[in-house]
This record gives C-alpha cells, sequence and structure tokens, in this order.
C-alpha cells in the first residue's frame, strides 16, 4: 500500500507539478481504491513475514480488530503474533494480552510506557525465530504516519 501510495503521489507531481496535488487526496484516493478491489481479507507476503499496522486514535477498535484479524488467520492455520506496542494508553497491553489469551495467540509486550519500537523489535524477532508466517503488529494509537 506505502508503495502504491508513493507511486501515485510521484505521479500526481509529475502531471500536476506541486500546485495541483495535494498530499492528503492522492493518498486517501489510493486508500479507497484499495479497499473497493472487492479483495476480502488478509494480503499475505509472498515469503518471509506479513505485518499488520494497525493505526488509529483511542478508542477506534485497533485491539479488537487484531483480535479479529488473528482470529481470522488462526482459521487459515497460520500462526499470529500480536505486539502490544500502544504502551502510553494504561489498558492497551492489557486489552491485548486478554485477546491472546481468549485465542491463545502469542502477545509480546512490554512495560508500561516503554519504547514501542523495542516492543516491535522484540515481536519481529520472535516470529521470525518461530518462523512465523504471520504478524500482527499493533501501533500506538498517537503515532501520527506520514509520508516523505
Amino acid at each position: 500500500m506505502t508503495a502504491q501510495i508513493i507511486t501515485a503521489v510521484k505521479k500526481g507531481y509529475e502531471s500536476q507539478g506541486s500546485g495541483g496535488l495535494t498530499c492528503l487526496r492522492s493518498p486517501a484516493g489510493e486508500v479507497e481504491r484499495s479497499l473497493s478491489t472487492g479483495k476480502p481479507g488478509l494480503i499475505q507476503a509472498a515469503k518471509g513475514l506479513t505485518v499488520v499496522s494497525m493505526v488509529g486514535v483511542n478508542g477506534t477498535g485497533k485491539d479488537h480488530d487484531g483480535g479479529e484479524a488473528a482470529n481470522l488467520v488462526q482459521s487459515r492455520g497460520q500462526t499470529a503474533v500480536l505486539a502490544a506496542c500502544d504502551t502510553f494508553r494504561a489498558a492497551a497491553i492489557e486489552q491485548l494480552k486478554l485477546w491472546g489469551q481468549r485465542l491463545k495467540v502469542t502477545v509480546i509486550a512490554g512495560a508500561d510506557k516503554a519504547d514501542p519500537a523495542s516492543i516491535a523489535h522484540d515481536a519481529i524477532t520472535a516470529a521470525l525465530a518461530a518462523m512465523r508466517i504471520i504478524y500482527l503488529l499493533i501501533l500506538p494509537a498517537d503515532c501520527t504516519p506520514s509520508i516523505i
């Protein structure tokens, strides 16, 4: 998705120049087109780990959706790992651990207020060591994506 967005922004800039391009409209259009393709489910990487990042503001259901996605992955006979990277919201780690217990899914977590990137690193390391097929990454709610 990121590669598609970057390509679309570059094409827009080349055809319209900086005056006719808004850096938010083009990425939003790419995401909309991607979601309306009629291809349901998670798209798995051809090889290696598949990383799904869930980003959103507090209360939008990242933990719930991560749990649902992990359940879907397991129903396909694959392995899911959840990473509790939302270390700045008091209940986030516990909510994700609860999903892990319910689904019998490994949850990689750190201490409250720990560095989210270190938890993501630990989760990827654990997933690689265990030869995991699917890896789900829950990013912190206050993470603001940017386009470079």
